[in-house]
């Protein structure tokens, strides 16, 4: 086994979605497979009798005045971050702390108007250093880095987040003219969605207070998936890859593994993804003996995150660490994109 990650405390959690601001009704939302999609006001799709209705987006409610992406990442992302520091201690913003925010594809002008926007409605991080990434590096590998520089003092807090939204004409429109966007009454495809998520981090150093923990982050693995999109041609390895790789840093073993936060999409090709994962990692032995670890699934609730998928993941495996029936001591949080990798994160109860 190897114990070589640094353990790192979640302190707090800001969120900003569609079923509100509270990890716990967003933990209500996904067991309960609640989703929040509503149908579009102009875009139609044709169902699986060829028959058109409207296309489903789950817009996050009070945007309505933010007409562009860049405006409600924007928003979201104020909200988010805002309410992340009502949570945490005030001793947890400093001049060693990073605000990390990973964000879609953006123009510098806009980068820097949300930078701007950031420092004028929320003063807390006047002392703070801000840092904002559009996928040059995979954001599990990002937050293997954060949490090793905690380790080591770089930081002595990191408020680790993303934020983007995918509900604009256009970008449901390229869903719909790919043959991806989501019919109602349908299993297949995706529906867009948007939200920001922030996480407040510390590190897990001798004498530290863990009372106020959220949950702790003990793993975080990536590996390359060659043929992502194909799964039902190729073999794919890559979440087997950072499933195994995240348990092993965690010292968990796989069977033990009682919960596992799924964000794969909701197309076909990412379901054959995760049943060939399934069948690599918890191959069944018999219907009595069943190892397969209980799904949360946030993307049939929510729709496509993009950018925020990963925050908002663990905002809702904390969420699930609150709700004890039954208790449980780790959760294993997979991350996929469509540029080829593949995550896991091994969060622990405190």
């Amino acid at each position: 086994m190897n114990r070589s990650f640094p353990r790192t405390h979640i302190r707090a959690i800001g969120l900003a979605c569609a079923t509100g601001d509270q990890p716990f009704a967003l933990l209500g939302a996904v067991a309960t497979n609640l989703s929040c999609a509503i149908p579009h006001p102009v875009l139609a799709v044709a169902d699986f009798e060829g028959v058109e209705a409207a296309a489903l987006f789950a817009p996050v409610p009070g945007l309505e005045p933010f007409v562009s992406r860049e405006e409600r990442i924007a928003a979201l992302a104020v909200e988010a971050l805002g309410n992340a520091l009502d949570e945490g201690p005030e001793a947890l913003v400093g001049q060693k702390t990073l605000v990390f925010t990973w964000l879609p594809a953006m123009d510098d002008e806009d980068v820097q108007a949300l930078q701007l926007l950031l420092r004028e409605d929320l003063p807390a991080l006047e002392n703070a250093t801000l840092r904002f990434v559009q996928g040059e590096e995979g954001i599990v590998a990002a937050l293997k880095t954060l949490c090793a520089e905690l380790a080591v003092g770089t930081w002595e807090t990191v408020i680790f987040g993303g934020a983007d939204s995918l509900v604009g004409v256009d970008h449901c429109r390229e869903l719909l003219q790919q043959g991806r966007l989501m019919a109602p009454h349908s299993a297949e495809g995706v529906f867009p969605g948007e939200a920001a998520a922030y996480l407040v981090l510390r590190s897990d150093h001798p004498g530290a207070d863990a009372t106020t923990a959220r949950a702790a982050i003990t793993a975080a693995a990536q590996a390359p998936e060659p043929h992502a999109g194909q799964g039902g041609e190729k073999k794919m390895t890559g979440l087997a890859q950072a499933l195994e790789e995240a348990a092993d840093q965690g010292v968990i073993r796989l069977d033990d593994v009682e919960e596992l936060i799924l964000t794969l999409s909701t197309e076909t090709t990412s379901q054959l993804e995760w049943h060939q994962t399934l069948m690599r990692l918890w191959p069944p032995r018999g219907e009595v003996d069943s190892r397969d670890p209980q799904l949360l699934r946030p993307h049939p609730v929510l729709g496509e995150l993009g950018a925020a998928t990963l925050p908002v993941a663990l905002a809702l495996g904390c969420a699930r660490f609150e709700f004890e029936h039954p208790p449980l001591a780790s959760i294993l949080v997979c991350h996929g994109n469509e540029n080829g990798l593949r995550g896991a994160v091994c969060l622990q109860c405190i």
